[in-house]
């Protein structure tokens, strides 16, 4: 990720951002008919009774672009939390989970040989939004996480610990980007494709597919840095609330979004926390944020995926 360095004065202001936007949303518990505002907390049938009292129909994968959901999103800026929790909440069939593998691992095979050959590195949000709109045309149901990664590295590999903080002094989109698709807890084909220093390489494989639930354990390190860490000190916070103040969503969004730790290659272990939620705004045929081989990424879907991924 590009990182511009912040005077003391906008990381006080981002802070105070990150706090007021934090009271605003424990704020926001329960609607008058004592409904959870909070999406994580809801289940399958209040997020559908919701949707339906705004005229949102769910029947389709990107039912976050329908007018009356953005309207929504437009008086509530976490109301994309919406639409990841009814994912994640959302019943499916077997015969619905074996396609939908089967497409995912497809698309993957394909987007990461396409990344290999572009050669950016740091791609995730633009790579995980692309993945998310084919999959989207596929009929497969996904929403993009941004978060935390924290790579762990074999003892006698020299490496030390690599984290992707979300909370840090600079100015970035996102530590990490990837997917929750089901059956896959995380579907992440940038984690290898990073500005890393050494060997890291070595560890981590061209794609992470992991089906695992099991909640891996979070610490603040893993998501705060520990220059953010210094001056949340600084303005008084105790650092047992420097995770919660920097991350607004934790613990409740892994009600719907747990933390997985999964294993990379030589006994390397990659943790993805989910912090928040974020989707590309342009359709699939509008994306132009990366070109592959001069096509665009609607281009490459038409020629390279359509039709191509059972």
């Amino acid at each position: 990720m590009k990182h511009l360095k912040l005077d003391m004065l906008s990381i006080c202001s981002h802070l105070a951002t990150v706090e007021a936007h934090e009271a605003a949303y424990r704020g926001r518990l329960l609607t008058k008919d004592n409904m959870p505002v909070n999406p994580f907390k809801a289940d399958h049938q209040q997020l559908l009774t919701r949707f339906s009292d705004l005229g949102i129909s769910t029947e389709a994968p990107g039912f976050c672009d329908l007018p009356p959901f953005l309207a929504a999103e437009a008086e509530d800026p976490d109301y994309l939390n919406n639409y990841a929790a009814f994912i994640s909440k959302k019943p499916y069939s077997a015969e619905y989970l074996a396609f939908a593998k089967r497409k995912i691992e497809k698309a993957c095979d394909l987007l990461s040989v396409e990344l290999i050959k572009h050669g950016r590195l740091g791609a995730c949000v633009d790579i995980s939004g692309i993945l998310f709109r084919i999959l989207e045309e596929e009929g497969i149901w996904s929403c993009c996480i941004k978060g935390s990664l924290t790579i762990g590295f074999p003892s006698g590999s020299g490496i030390g610990t690599k984290y992707f903080w979300s909370s840090d002094i600079g100015q970035f989109v996102a530590g990490h980007a990837w997917l929750f698709a089901p059956p896959f807890t995380v579907v992440d084909i940038t984690a290898r494709l990073q500005p890393y220093k050494g060997k890291e390489r070595n560890y981590i494989p061209n794609k992470v597919l992991s089906t695992r639930t099991k909640h891996a354990t979070v610490r603040t390190e893993d998501v705060v840095s520990p220059e953010a860490r210094l001056m949340l000190q600084a303005r008084g916070i105790p650092p047992q609330d420097h995770l919660g103040t920097a991350a607004h969503l934790i613990p409740d969004i892994f009600e719907s979004l747990p933390p997985i730790e999964v294993n990379g290659f030589k006994g390397s272990k990659l943790k993805y926390v989910p912090v928040a939620i974020h989707a590309p705004q342009e359709k699939l045929r509008d994306i132009n944020n990366m070109t592959f081989d001069g096509l665009s990424p609607w281009e490459l879907y038409i020629e390279k995926f359509k039709g191509k991924l059972d």
